[in-house]
């Protein structure tokens, strides 16, 4: 039962290792980074005092297309080495317990 729970978690680990380089590729970064692209129509609230005000709907945008685009690359990247450390640590448990 023990060498097959071992099984289990190796294969789990594996196949969550193969999907943070899936989600690792240059076009799933891509395709990330332009599924993001919607935020730069949302207008940027801004502080007078302690007063929040929020512009019209109609108002240009105030985030830039370099801040969206550059957080949403760390953002892809993040999620990548979330899942690669996800695998490492099913395979150092399963290594533990062999």
């Amino acid at each position: 039962m023990k060498a097959k729970g071992v099984s289990v978690i190796q294969k789990m680990s594996s196949d969550i290792a193969k999907k943070a380089q899936e989600v690792g590729n240059d076009e799933s970064k891509q395709d990330f980074i332009d599924a993001c692209e919607p935020l730069k129509d949302i207008p940027q609230v801004h502080r007078a005092g302690s007063i929040r005000v929020v512009p019209p709907l109609t108002a240009p945008s105030q985030i830039g297309p370099k801040v969206i685009t550059s957080e949403a690359a760390k953002l892809a990247e993040s999620r990548k080495q979330v899942l690669e450390g996800i695998a490492k640590g099913m395979l150092k448990i399963a290594t533990t317990h062999a």
